[in-house]
C-alpha cells in the first residue's frame, strides 16, 4: 500500500466496527509490536479479555500469552456507541454464558473489557495507555460511528 500510493508514513491508524472491533482489540493484545499509531475498536460483540479468568476466545487462559506479558502501551481506543445497549436491534449479538458474563449488550461488554484490562495492567504494574470513549446518541451504526471515529482521529 505504501509503494502503490507513494506514502512515506511508517505509522497508520486503524478503525474497525463490530467484527472489525473484535479483530482490532485482539490485534492490540496479540501483536503489540505493530506500527499502528492509533487503534479504534468500535462496538465489538464480545471481547478476549487479557486475563486468565476465561478460556480463549473470551479470555487468554489456555492461549499463547500470559497476563503478565500483555503490553498495554499501544494506543487502543475502545470506541462505544452510547445507544448500542439493551434496546439496540441491529447486528447479530452472541449470547452464550461466556459472552453474557461480559454484559448483555455491546456497550456493557465494551466497558467490561476496558475495566478488566485495566485491572490486569494494575495487577502486573503495567503502563496502561488504552482509552475508553463513549459516543453519545449512536447505536450499532457503522456509518455514524465511522464518521465519529474519523472526527475523533482527525478533527472536523
Amino acid at each position: 500500500v505504501r509503494s502503490k500510493f507513494a506514502l512515506n508514513n511508517d505509522k497508520y491508524d486503524m478503525f474497525g466496527h463490530s467484527a472489525g472491533g473484535q479483530i482490532l482489540h485482539r490485534f492490540a493484545i496479540f501483536n503489540p509490536e505493530n506500527n499502528a499509531d492509533r487503534i479504534v475498536a468500535s462496538n465489538a460483540g464480545w471481547y478476549s479479555t487479557p486475563s486468565k479468568i476465561d478460556e480463549f476466545p473470551y479470555g487468554i487462559k489456555g492461549f499463547m500469552i500470559e497476563e503478565q506479558d500483555v503490553d498495554f502501551s499501544s494506543n487502543l481506543i475502545v470506541f462505544l456507541g452510547e445507544l448500542d445497549n439493551e434496546n439496540e436491534t441491529r447486528g447479530n449479538l452472541r449470547h452464550t454464558p461466556e459472552a453474557d458474563r461480559q454484559g448483555l449488550h455491546r456497550l456493557s461488554r465494551g466497558k467490561y473489557f476496558f475495566e478488566q484490562s485495566k485491572l490486569v495492567a494494575l495487577k502486573h504494574d503495567k503502563q496502561y495507555n488504552w482509552q475508553l470513549e463513549i459516543v453519545p446518541s449512536i447505536g450499532h451504526d457503522y456509518v455514524e460511528i465511522g464518521a465519529k471515529a474519523a472526527e475523533y482521529l482527525y478533527g472536523k
